[in-house]
This record gives C-alpha cells, sequence and structure tokens, in this order.
C-alpha cells in the first residue's frame, strides 16, 4: 500500500531522475517526491496475476436543497436580486414568493431562479422533466 503524497510534479522529477534529464525545471519539481522507489521489480509483473478489482456500485446522487441554500456565497446572494430581474425580463416562471417584487429572497429561492436562468441559456441542461406549467418544459429527451 501507498500512502506517500505525490503531485503532478512527480511525474516530472521521476523522469528527470530516471533519464538524466538535468536540473530541475522549477522548484517544485526540484523538491517533489519521485516514483522511482514505487518501480522495484527487475521485470514487469505477468498481467494474469494481477488482482481482479471490482467496482463497487455508487448510489445515486441527490442534491440537497438545504446545504446548497446554505452554501450560498455573499457574492451568490448580492447577485440574486439582478438574477432574478433578470428572469423577470425574460419572462420566466419564479418561485411563488417571488411573486411581489420587494419580496426578500431566500437562497433556495435565488438558487432556483438561477437554475430557470441557465436552462434558459443552457436548455440541453435542464431535466428532462420540468415542473407541469413550466414554459420550456419537454416531454421527449433532446
Amino acid at each position: 500500500m501507498f500512502n506517500d503524497e505525490y503531485r503532478h510534479t512527480s511525474l516530472i522529477a521521476t523522469l528527470r531522475k530516471v533519464s538524466s534529464l538535468g536540473e530541475a525545471l522549477t522548484r517544485r519539481d526540484a523538491c517533489a517526491r519521485t516514483f522511482d522507489d514505487l518501480f522495484t521489480l527487475e521485470a514487469p509483473r505477468d498481467p494474469e496475476t494481477w488482482a481482479t478489482v471490482t467496482a463497487l456500485p455508487v448510489p445515486a446522487w441527490q442534491l440537497d436543497e438545504e446545504a446548497l441554500g446554505n452554501g450560498l456565497s455573499g457574492l451568490g446572494k448580492s447577485m440574486g436580486h439582478g438574477i432574478i430581474e433578470h428572469a423577470r425580463e425574460l419572462g420566466l416562471e419564479l418561485p411563488s414568493p417571488l411573486d411581489d417584487p420587494a419580496a426578500e429572497p431566500t437562497p433556495s429561492d435565488i438558487v432556483e431562479v438561477f437554475r430557470q436562468v441557465a436552462w434558459h441559456y443552457f436548455p440541453l441542461l435542464a431535466p428532462d422533466e420540468r415542473p407541469a406549467g413550466h414554459p420550456e418544459s419537454r416531454s421527449t429527451p433532446v
């Protein structure tokens, strides 16, 4: 098992060392750990002896709306009002709490409007099924 830290520059450092390519290109590759201690066999191992690796299933990803709303940065919150106004100008359907232009949007409202605007400009990124009545809903995948 290998637990040492390696970096992208480890490849450069390794190639320099095993091929005698000369001085380091940068300070980063000068101090990078090399891979040469990992390649210690005299001859390559027969592929028939390699371990069989079986991938484990990955559960379906689900968006955590609360975590997303809590993670909205100050910049995202500040931009929210402008994005919401732009969505109104585009005629996009806004979350019902934003029917009142004076309403203060929640992070979840802002994220939903960001999505609507993104789907307007990049419709192929939108989910195949959108809420009923959405002006850009489509019944068949693109």
